[in-house]
């Protein structure tokens, strides 16, 4: 397909305007080139008690959103995070295909949705190679890396306290979401079917939820 031009672009930009088609190439590209790299995953852990929640919205959000709209849940480390100037930030992080085998988790003991790789094209990412609670802070700042660098560096030498920021919100819909990962699987689905989710990434939920002894092997 063609790209539009200055006088074919409603706003009379000089800017070129991409087709839905090349979009998607571009993304696909992007993210070939990020696995080529090592990129197993994108992962996001939360509480158990917020699973509902997260269902219920459709949308994983950040602290300032979450307590904007009325829900008083906190996340791993909300306050922290906001003093840092991340409260609106979403937190994730990535496995590489080598720590995909060691399910090397940030915190073992809470589940993790996996979301599809394309997520780490949003132009709003931005990511640290350890722990800076989402800081905004001027000298912090000038530290974050692109993913393609952070592949490279976790590829390279995994750590767990790495983090990637999306503004806002994370949508949870079922294309944008492939597995739950949680030791407990029965609870996570039998909450989901509670609430009249019973498929994730287009599987049913005993495939979509698995264990973190299950997830080594995908």
């Amino acid at each position: 397909k063609k790209r539009n031009k200055g006088g074919d672009n409603p706003a009379n930009s000089t800017t070129p305007v991409y087709s839905e088609y090349e979009a998607e190439k571009y993304v696909h590209q992007a993210v070939e080139n990020l696995q080529k790299k090592g990129l197993h995953s994108v992962y996001h852990q939360f509480s158990i008690n917020a699973l509902e929640v997260i269902f219920k919205t459709r949308k994983i959000l950040s602290t300032n959103t979450r307590w904007a709209k009325g829900i008083m849940a906190n996340g791993m480390s909300s306050a922290t995070d906001m003093a840092n100037g991340g409260g609106k930030s979403v937190f994730t992080r990535i496995h590489t295909i080598e720590s995909a085998k060691n399910a090397n988790w940030f915190n073992s003991h809470q589940p993790a949705i996996v979301v599809r790789p394309e997520i780490l094209t949003r132009m709003d990412c931005y990511c640290y190679t350890s722990d800076k609670f989402g800081s905004k802070e001027p000298g912090t700042f000038e530290q974050r890396v692109s993913p393609e660098k952070l592949v490279e560096q976790m590829n390279s030498y995994f750590t767990a306290s790495h983090e990637i920021m999306f503004n806002d919100a994370i949508d949870v819909e079922p294309h944008s979401i492939a597995y739950i990962v949680y030791n407990n699987p029965k609870e996570v689905i039998d909450r989901l079917i509670k609430i009249s989710i019973t498929s994730i990434g287009g599987n049913p939920l005993e495939q979509a939820v698995m264990t973190q002894e299950q997830f080594k092997n995908i």
